[in-house]
Parts: structure tokens; sequence; C-alpha cells
């Protein structure tokens, strides 16, 4: 996909296509997996982050590059198995 400029635009598009999805679906996910007496909290977390991120690109480059890439995995692992 990358040698052609086509192949990096459709590639994007997916990946925005992928985002919406999770976006869109996000808010449900939290609201399913959490006890009533934690969604508020949850909430404001997940779009204090998605705010904070799209206030700047960069925020995301200097996460994985402090934390590493690994981190937002084991980040997302500790918040789904805290929500059982």
């Amino acid at each position: 996909m990358g040698p052609s400029i086509y192949g990096l635009i459709g590639a994007r598009v997916a990946v925005g296509i992928g985002s919406a999805m999770t976006q869109a679906t996000s808010t449900a996910i939290i609201v399913g997996s959490f006890h009533s007496s934690d969604r508020a909290k949850m909430l404001g977390l997940q779009l204090g982050a998605v705010g904070w991120a799209r206030s700047w690109p960069g925020h995301g480059g200097i996460v994985v590059g402090t934390a590493g890439w690994r981190m937002l995995f084991a980040i997302t692992a500790a918040a789904c198995s805290r929500s059982r």
C-alpha cells in the first residue's frame, strides 16, 4: 500500500473509518462495562482524553515516546479488568 499515493490515501481512509467506529461505540462500551457509581467518572476520563488528544496531535507522540506503545495496552487492560 505504501509505494503509491493512492494506497496511502486509502489506508488513511480505512484508519479514519475504524477510528469513527471506535469513537461511536466507546460510550456504549463504557456504560455497559462500569457500575453506575463509576460510570460518570469513566465517561469523564474518556471524554477528557479525547479532548486532550485532539487539542494537539503531538500529545500521542509524547505519550508513546515517554511510556512506550505497550503501556497503552497495559492501561486499557487495567481499566477493563477493574470494571469487572
